[in-house]
């Protein structure tokens, strides 16, 4: 196996390296008396390094690279950044000094084997992730600190995004607010075009009509393009007559009625259901975003977002087809998704926006607060013997999943760290 920079990066973190036969590409004793600290941003690869060259002892920067050539090729030798390193570590020395006028003290570091067998060993992995051999008998305390870094970079993840979103809002943070809650309304099969319904009708229009529920139901069904074009009851004859209306005065362009899936889902989650349980809670309350912001609990959000839908969707599901009479509350697994999924990463997002950490805060709360999710990634964590504790602890199992163990980034993981180390 070929070393990768990944490598060079973590044995000399980690001084994974033979310290005794460290020697300059010209044959004198290195002695590395601080490893320095690891940049992640531009520049030296590690800051503040002290190593004994022969008989001197330098202090500055240290440079990695596969070859010693990327020197050049980087352009580090005309950048002033670099102008402190004092050691270039390389895997293969490629140079002919005479010829690039190259005067850097090098080493050809000499890597653990065990960090490259395991390595290798990990890289070939079929199980479900690389280290499920290892790592039933790593300390809950590693597990459980790399489930919280890593449900955390994945609130940082969402937060970017919404942060964009609200970008194009023009820092119009209820837009974004109801933008956000509303992809989450559409369940899995159906987020990304509920998230195009509520770009298609702004906040605003629908503002203008807050106190009539009918007329919320109508701009709502009707920009989705659910609306019967042949009526099929009362109810959506009228439905379809006030959309009309309403549809002419501010030329809404609805969205194609095939876009919405109804396949493989309960009819609780079918999207007129969603839509209906929405239009019930913007026309309930007010100033939604904002009594987010001030409330002082997780269960005073989770309040918030206890909505119903109006009399005719206590009787159906889809439009013209009558079912027994139910109640159709947005009940506790429904509000723990909009939690996880939209509360939590909009206060981060809004924390991040306002530099106020009280928001990052209360969205990591919020996570602690709500119970974790059960799905075949986090069941087979839980196998593993992962705590699984939250939503915090879930979110940060799908980020560790997909942000690490499938992208094979061992290194890069307190647990791989931990596995490797103790090799």
């Amino acid at each position: 196996m070929k070393l990768t920079e990944d490598i060079l990066y973590f044995a000399w973190q980690y001084g994974m390296f033979d310290r005794e036969n460290l020697f300059t590409t010209k044959g004198e004793k290195v002695e590395v008396l601080s490893l320095g600290i690891r940049n992640t941003d531009s520049g030296p690869d590690f800051f503040g390094a002290r190593i004994k060259i022969g008989s001197y002892i330098w202090a500055g920067n240290v440079e990695m690279h596969l070859k010693a050539s990327d020197w050049f090729a980087h352009k580090h030798h005309i950048n002033e950044a670099y102008k402190n390193v004092i050691l270039h570590v390389v895997a293969e020395y490629d140079l002919n000094n005479s010829t690039h006028n190259y005067q850097l003290n090098t080493v050809i570091l000499p890597v653990n084997r065990t960090l490259i067998e395991k390595y290798r060993e990990f890289l070939s992995s079929k199980d479900f992730i690389p280290c499920a051999r290892y790592v039933k008998n790593i300390h809950p305390f590693v597990k459980s600190h790399m489930i919280t870094r890593t449900a955390t970079e994945r609130l940082e993840s969402k937060s970017r995004k919404i942060l964009e979103i609200n970008q194009l809002n023009k820092g119009d943070w209820n837009q974004t607010f109801y933008t956000v809650t509303a992809r989450y309304f559409g369940s899995p099969q159906n987020t990304d075009t509920f998230e195009r319904l509520a770009r298609t009708i702004p906040l605003k229009i629908l503002g203008k009509h807050k106190n009539n529920l009918f007329q919320l139901e109508a701009l709502l069904f009707g920009t989705a393009g659910l609306i019967p074009q042949i009526p099929v009851d009362k109810y959506t004859t009228a439905l379809l007559k006030e959309w009309l209306f309403l549809q002419k005065k501010y030329k809404i362009p609805p969205l194609a009625s095939h876009h919405w899936k109804f396949m493989r889902m309960r009819p609780a989650n079918f999207p007129t259901i969603r839509m209906a349980q929405f239009a019930y809670l913007l026309h309930s309350s007010s100033s939604l975003f904002s009594k987010v912001i001030a409330a002082y609990s997780t269960s005073e959000i989770r309040k918030l977002f206890e909505t119903s839908v109006s009399e005719y969707w206590h009787t159906h599901y889809t439009f013209g087809k009558s079912s027994t009479k139910k109640e159709k509350h947005t009940g506790k697994n429904f509000i723990d998704i909009l939690m996880i999924n939209a509360v939590a990463p909009l206060l981060f997002a809004y924390g991040t926006y306002t530099a106020n950490n009280t928001y990052k805060d209360k969205a990591i709360t919020i996570l602690e607060l709500t119970d974790a999710e059960h799905n075949h990634i986090t069941q087979k964590y839980f196998h593993l013997n992962f705590p699984v504790k939250s939503a915090l602890y879930s979110q940060g199992l799908l980020s560790l999943k997909f942000d690490y163990c499938n992208r094979h980034k061992c290194l890069y993981c307190m647990i791989g760290h931990q596995i490797i180390k103790t090799s």
